[in-house]
C-alpha cells in the first residue's frame, strides 16, 4: 500500500517513456513520509479505446489508492506532486489528471 495506477492512451507512450514516468512517480511518492518505498506498488494500463469530450489526442490519468486517514491537505499535496511528476516525464501528452481514492484498511487484505 499504496497502489498507484497510471492509465494512458495506448499509442501515446513508448515503453521507455512509460518506465521513466513510473520511476519518476515512485520517486515523487516516496518523498512523502507517509509512503513507505517497500509498500508502494505502481502499475500502468494502456487504454485501447477511449472517447473524450475535450478533443484531446492523448491522456494520462493516475489514481492513487491510499489507506484512509490522511488529511485533505496531505492527499492534495500527493495528488499535485504526482501530477507535476507525470507531466514533466511525459511532455507529449495533452491531458493529465490525478485522483486520490481511500482504501478502507478494515476490509483490505493481502498475503504479504
Amino acid at each position: 500500500m499504496p497502489h498507484i495506477v497510471l492509465e494512458y492512451w495506448s499509442d501515446s507512450i513508448d515503453d521507455d517513456q512509460l518506465n521513466n514516468a513510473l520511476e519518476s512517480c515512485f520517486d515523487t511518492c516516496i518523498e512523502f513520509d507517509c509512503i513507505r518505498p517497500k509498500a508502494l506498488k505502481l502499475r500502468a494500463h494502456a487504454i485501447l479505446n477511449a472517447y473524450y469530450g475535450n478533443q484531446a489526442d492523448s491522456f494520462v490519468h493516475v489514481t492513487a489508492h491510499l489507506l484512509k486517514g490522511r488529511s485533505t491537505e496531505r492527499k492534495s499535496a500527493i495528488s499535485k506532486a504526482i501530477l507535476d511528476s507525470v507531466m514533466k516525464s511525459l511532455p507529449q501528452i495533452d491531458t493529465f489528471s490525478v485522483d486520490v481514492l481511500e482504501i478502507d484498511g478494515d476490509v483490505y487484505h493481502k498475503n504479504k
